[in-house]
C-alpha cells in the first residue's frame, strides 16, 4: 500500500482481526505508533490473528478435521492424533467432538467379528491401527470369544510315578 495512506491500511487490519503487534511487525513501525494512528477509530474486534501464530485456511482446517473424524471412527487415539499433527489433544477433542460414536458401530463390529473368529487382540490391534487394549475395552460387552482349541500331547497324570509316595 502507498506510504501515505499506511494508517487506513492499518485501520483496515485491525478490523480485520490483526493484532497491533502483527501490523507493526509487517509495517516495520512500533507497536505505539499503530495504536496511536488507530486508536480514535476504535472499538476494535478481539484480534485472532497474532505474531507468531499459524494460521491454515479454512479449506485446510476442514480437511484436517475430516483426517481426525475418520481416524477416531477407526478407534485411533485422540493423543496420538495429536502427536502425529503437532497440536494440543483438547484441540482434536474440541474438533472431532460432535461427529461420534468413536470408535464407529461398524469398526466395533469388525473387531467383534475377528474376535468371534479367534483372532487374537494383537492381531487385530495390528490390523486397525490401534492399541490392543483398546479392541479390548470395546469388544468385552460383545461376551467372551469363543476359547481358543488346546490340543494336549499328555496327560499331566500319565508323567507321574505310578507307586506314589514312599
Amino acid at each position: 500500500m502507498v506510504d501515505s495512506h499506511r494508517e487506513l491500511d492499518w485501520l483496515a487490519r485491525r478490523r480485520a482481526g490483526e493484532s497491533v503487534r502483527l501490523i507493526a511487525q509487517r509495517a516495520g513501525v512500533s507497536p505505539w505508533e499503530v495504536t496511536k494512528a488507530t486508536k480514535r477509530f476504535g472499538p476494535f474486534p478481539p484480534a485472532d490473528r497474532q505474531v507468531g501464530r499459524t494460521y491454515l485456511t479454512t479449506f485446510l482446517l476442514e480437511e484436517r478435521r475430516q483426517r481426525w473424524i475418520a481416524d477416531r471412527r477407526r478407534g485411533v487415539r485422540v493423543k496420538e492424533i495429536a502427536e502425529r499433527d503437532g497440536v494440543n489433544h483438547q484441540t482434536v477433542t474440541r474438533a472431532t467432538s460432535g461427529w461420534g460414536p468413536y470408535p464407529a458401530r461398524e469398526t466395533v463390529e469388525a473387531w467383534v467379528e475377528a474376535r468371534q473368529r479367534r483372532r487374537s487382540l494383537g492381531a487385530i490391534a495390528l490390523q486397525f491401527g490401534v492399541r490392543p487394549a483398546t479392541v479390548q475395552r470395546f469388544t468385552t460387552p460383545h461376551g467372551p470369544s469363543p476359547a481358543r482349541r488346546r490340543f494336549r500331547t499328555g496327560s499331566r497324570r500319565a508323567s507321574r510315578s505310578p507307586a506314589g509316595p514312599v
